[in-house]
């Protein structure tokens, strides 16, 4: 009875973790971001943006939901340096709520676009000219959420014949394109961008459907269940024909996927994710891939540990793309500890591994904070840069 109407869920901050603009913010998608000290790692408190983060899209939605929520995979301009975010917002009517950020770490009031329906995302795209987002057949069953009956991840359900759209929304403020997709769901995608011809191009971590929480629950409970794999996937996108044309880019299950991150929203050739075996089905990811767009895949088999989400640190400001180094924690089944490997990112040779004292739990998403940005943070000043990896190391 006291879960009746009551959509004030705990906020676990545990998603992802982004620096911008004199902020750390510790980041989970349904709520507000969390300020940490930068030194410490100490918990500051909740941060609203000055105000921006409060709903006041209509007095029903305030009363649900108080709180805009703030994605947990918020995208930087590389050109601008401004971040850009968004949340999707419960009420009487549904919207995304989307979100510019200044390389001051000022927010722009906050503008809202209308759903058809409340779809469950949890990523988008950056381009040049776009914000992209993916709309499945997933969405929140609400009135058994409402009445306190199931909890929010609980009532998350494909809905039976959806289809699924991806919505556009143009970043000169003209009104958004919805053009139908072959239906399926995304947790992540790789990235995005403008080609030539102003097509858009997006690479996402594709699954036919989406996996139940009862089915996760399943699975830490160590029950044998069989568990929806994604994908690596292209969506190639005419804005002005309203066509997309959808094509498998490997057979190997992969996720959380990973980009030099001074390629983001523009054309690329290399991500890198955790990764199965093809045709396998084994739920746990115990490879690291190395995807390149001029036609390889490597992989790295781990054997019996599991490693985390690979992140990408430049050699230098001026390096070339998959220049520089990948960082994974790999979870050592044997000695029940974890490790930090430092991995080549074209033939995923190990450069060196340094060893915990202890296990880690398996995490979500990551970031690379470049030498001295903790002071960089503290002062509001930009950072002066990638440091060389023999003083990061």
């Amino acid at each position: 009875l006291r879960n009746i109407f009551r959509l004030r869920f705990k906020n676990a901050a545990n998603t992802n973790i982004v620096h911008h603009g004199g902020k750390l913010l510790a980041l989970w998608e349904g709520g507000l971001p969390h300020a940490l000290d930068p030194d410490t790692l100490e918990t500051l408190g909740r941060y609203d943006y000055e105000g921006r983060l409060r709903n006041r899209i209509s007095r029903i939605g305030r009363m649900l939901a108080p709180e805009l929520p703030f994605s947990a995979h918020p995208k930087r301009d590389v050109d601008t340096g401004e971040l850009f975010n968004f949340g999707t917002v419960l009420g009487p009517t549904s919207h995304v709520a989307s979100y510019r950020i200044d390389t001051d770490g000022r927010m722009a009031e906050p503008t809202f676009t209308r759903l058809g329906k409340l779809s469950f995302v949890h990523d988008f795209v950056l381009t040049r000219n776009y914000c992209v987002y993916f709309l499945s057949a997933v969405s929140f069953r609400i009135a058994p959420m409402l009445m306190g009956r199931t909890t929010a991840v609980g009532s998350l359900s494909s809905v039976r014949d959806g289809s699924s759209s991806l919505l556009l929304l143009p970043r000169d403020g003209t009104p958004p394109i919805v053009i139908p997709a072959k239906a399926g769901f995304l947790f992540h995608f790789a990235n995005g961008y403008e080609d030539e011809r102003g097509r858009i191009v997006l690479d996402g971590m594709r699954m036919d459907s989406f996996p139940s929480a009862t089915l996760v629950h399943d699975l830490l409970e160590g029950e044998d269940v069989r568990v929806p794999m994604a994908y690596p996937t292209r969506y190639v996108v005419d804005p002005e024909a309203r066509i997309v044309e959808q094509s498998l880019l490997s057979e190997y299950p992969a996720d959380l996927p990973t980009i030099d991150p001074r390629f983001a929203g523009r054309p690329y050739r290399h991500f890198w994710s955790v990764a199965g075996v093809p045709h396998s089905i084994d739920p746990f990811p115990r490879h690291i891939m190395h995807f390149d767009h001029c036609g390889t895949v490597t992989a790295r088999d781990f054997g019996l540990d599991l490693p985390g989400e690979p992140l990408f640190v430049p050699a230098s400001d001026s390096a070339g793309e998959g220049e520089g180094w990948l960082l994974t924690v790999v979870y050592r089944e044997q000695a029940h500890r974890s490790d930090l490997y430092v991995l080549r990112p074209d033939n995923l040779t190990t450069v060196c591994r340094l060893e915990l004292p202890h296990h880690l739990p398996l995490g979500f998403h990551g970031t690379w904070v470049p030498q001295g940005a903790a002071a960089c943070l503290k002062s509001g000043s930009p950072s002066a840069g990638l440091a060389s990896s023999s003083t990061q190391i």
